[in-house]
């Protein structure tokens, strides 16, 4: 039996061949593998398969022969997956199985085989009906119990005993047991043992040491932390009852830096600190504004902020000079509240229809009263004053009306150069107000647009993001300087499906190139087309932009009707914001995909071509953007026209068969009409832009648009 044994599993074992054992070349374990394809779907193995079913049939040979029993029947395949097999064949199996621990137990029982088979089954029965009573036992035990802890002291006992779904269902009868409990008591088992209660350690709350902590709030007042600030103050209540009034600061450095510094301070001087933890919830506590750097701020905005700051330094010098304390107070207050009038009120007034304030109606502020095609009717009177809008003109008329008063005391060079600054100051405040008039005026055409949008328009809106500075993983100095930006265009294009706006941006990756007109109108060329393919039932399109040249240029206006005729696309409007507004579509989306891409360099990838851009914004995908890598075929540039009169104070374009009609503030006049004759000279062919990579698919972003009254909602959103 031995040596028959040996002599068959001897080619399973490496020490085999250096015990000069006879090998079998028939039986690798690769044999084990070599199972046909044909068969492995009824959950058997050919019948020709050497290896284990071979030992298995000479084994039992053997064991039969040495016993002098019946041989049983050679087996003639084994069971690949016991799912797949059928009733028939679980049968034979299984038949099969108990005739080999039949003659098993005949080997180590040749007089009383039978009663040793049998006693091993009842056995088994036995111990499985013990254990599922057990098992109930403690399930039983673990409903009852009122702690947490005892629950999942109980659960360490039986948790290793079943996988996580057997024990979700044994417990689904009265409770929904969690992955957490699970995990929780099987730790517990594995650290402390199966039943053994966890030791609580205690916890204690200690009282801050008022040394340290006083120690910690001197360095923390240190000035350089802080700056004082000229407006505003805080008040604070005391336990007493007392309220204490503090002037506003601002806090010059981030939290972690004071808490860095002040260790190091601790470490030198061998004073021994609270916790870092502590010293964050007192620096919560003790709170403070914190100083931030805004850079890309609207350039008219900022100039009439600074307007404001030269008037209030301006009645600073006056007050010096002997002016009245109340009228230099009530005047800085004035100013203050027509600031904030300008930031916030201003711009929901000028959004109102028929207004009989005439700081607040657009169709007759932008009026040109010279030439009636832009000259607006309102059908109303101008009868109302804002008292905010005369607040302003009267506290920056006064302001300026004092300087002369002062010549004495001031001299007169310094009440030149204060009525100078005045002037100017005055100039940028009202130059803000009527930007955010025209601002909230070429935004009503975005708002009627996304209002009355069709299944069959789009509305675009189109803007050259700044150029894209490249970026490796590690970067030498040489690298780091004079480095080229990657140019990449973004077009945010709105569609209305069923009762929602779905909203897509694509991309345009160019290497290098002159962004003027021709670039444009390749992009927009491709744009459309794109939109065309994935979207036949697109007929209409509007477009809108800033007015960089790129865009506000009289040759891409000229070439959108031979563009719209190739491609089999109306081009309705073209309409331009306000310099530095409106861009929010495009502007919004570009902050997720810098990030994306910022993400896809710091794994390890250089980003120094469109093409590198292009991948990251694959592998990085943002939701609802898509991209290509193109380039500009500039020699295909054909178009000749006309000098449009008066381009530069034109800012809405529509576009009919017969020519162009033109505004100069949205909606405020019938416009003037140029026909198509007098403009165009020789027409602009097909730009064939090369498209080097293509869009790779997204899915659009979708906002629910269920009323018209909405679409201001969902216009933010966008």
């Amino acid at each position: 039996m031995t040596q028959l044994a040996s002599s068959t599993y001897s080619p399973l074992t490496p020490c085999a061949s250096r015990r000069g054992c006879s090998s079998d070349e028939t039986w690798t374990p690769s044999a084990l593998l070599a199972f046909d394809d044909s068969m492995q779907g009824f959950g058997l193995t050919p019948e020709n398969v050497e290896g284990p079913v071979q030992v298995f049939n000479s084994c039992m040979d053997s064991l039969a022969d040495a016993v002098r029993k019946p041989r049983i029947d050679p087996l003639q395949s084994q069971v690949a997956c016991w799912g797949n097999c059928s009733n028939a064949d679980r049968s034979a199996v299984i038949h099969k199985a108990e005739e080999a621990c039949q003659l098993m137990c005949d080997v180590i029982a040749p007089n009383d085989g039978k009663q040793l088979f049998q006693t091993i089954v009842e056995q088994q029965q036995n111990k499985a009906e013990t254990r599922g009573a057990g098992i109930q036992a403690l399930v039983t035990a673990y409903q009852k119990t009122p702690s947490k802890s005892l629950k999942t002291q109980i659960l360490s006992i039986y948790a290793n005993q079943f996988t996580t779904k057997e024990l979700k269902d044994i417990h689904k009868p009265f409770e929904n047991l969690s992955d957490r409990r699970i995990k929780k008591a099987r730790a517990q088992t594995k650290t402390g043992g199966p039943g053994v209660p966890v030791e609580k350690v205690p916890q204690h709350r200690i009282r801050l040491n008022q040394h340290q902590l006083d120690h910690f709030l001197e360095s923390t007042m240190r000035p350089y932390y802080y700056q004082d600030v000229a407006y505003g103050t805080r008040t604070r209540k005391l336990e007493s009852g007392e309220e204490l009034t503090m002037p506003n600061v601002v806090r010059t450095v981030a939290r972690c830096t004071i808490i860095n510094q002040y260790l190091d301070h601790c470490q030198q001087t061998g004073f021994q600190p609270i916790s870092r933890s502590t010293m964050w919830r007192v620096l919560e506590v003790q709170e403070a504004s914190q100083r931030k750097s805004l850079r890309g701020l609207d350039n008219t905005a900022a100039d009439g902020a600074d307007g404001f700051k030269d008037l209030l330094r301006i009645v600073d010098e006056l007050e010096r000079a002997g002016a009245l304390k109340d009228w230099c107070e009530q005047a800085r207050k004035r100013l203050h509240e027509g600031k904030l009038y300008l930031k916030t009120t201003y711009r929901d007034h000028c959004r109102e229809d028929g207004s009989c304030c005439p700081d607040h109606c657009r169709a007759f502020t932008l009026s040109d009263v010279s030439d009636t095609d832009y000259k607006g009717t309102c059908g109303h009177s101008h009868d109302m004053a804002c008292g905010n809008c005369e607040s302003l003109k009267s506290v920056v008329g006064e302001v300026k009306d004092a300087i002369p008063e002062y010549t004495t005391q001031l001299g007169k060079d310094q009440a030149n150069d204060l009525q100078y600054e005045a002037t100017g100051a005055a100039s940028k405040i009202f130059e803000w107000k009527a930007h955010v008039l025209r601002a909230q005026n070429q935004d009503q055409v975005k708002r009627q647009i996304l209002n009355s949008l069709e299944e069959d328009e789009a509305f675009i809106v189109v803007d050259w993001a700044m150029k894209f500075t490249a970026m490796k993983v590690r970067e030498k100095q040489a690298e780091w300087f004079a480095k080229r930006g990657i140019n990449w265009h973004v077009s945010s294009v709105i569609t209305r499906r069923d009762e929602s706006l779905e909203a897509t941006c694509y991309v345009h990756l160019v290497n290098s190139c002159r962004q003027d007109w021709f670039a444009v109108l390749s992009i927009l060329e491709n744009l459309l087309s794109t939109i065309k393919q994935g979207n036949p039932e697109v007929k209409k399109v509007y477009l809108r932009s800033d007015e960089a040249g790129c865009y506000h240029n009289s040759k891409l206006v000229s070439s959108f009707q031979a563009l719209g005729y190739r491609l089999g696309i109306e081009i309705v409007r073209y309409d331009h914001s306000e310099p530095q507004s409106g861009k929010d579509m495009c502007d919004r989306i570009l902050c997720p995909m810098k990030a994306a891409i910022r993400w896809y360099r710091n794994e390890g990838h250089d980003v120094v071509s469109a093409q590198d851009m292009y991948t990251a914004l694959k592998e990085r995908p943002v939701k609802g953007t898509t991209a290509t890598v193109c380039a500009i075929q500039e020699q295909c540039a054909t178009l000749e026209i006309s000098k449009i009169p008066n381009y530069s104070n034109l800012h809405n374009f529509k576009f009919t068969h017969e020519g162009l009609r033109v505004w100069k503030a949205f909606n405020v006049g019938p416009g003037k009409f140029i026909p198509w004759n007098d403009i165009v000279i020789c027409p602009q062919t097909k730009t064939n832009l090369l498209d080097e990579i293509p869009f790779f698919p997204t899915t659009a972003r979708r906002f629910a648009l269920k009323e018209q009254s909405k679409a201001d909602v969902n216009e933010d959103k966008l």
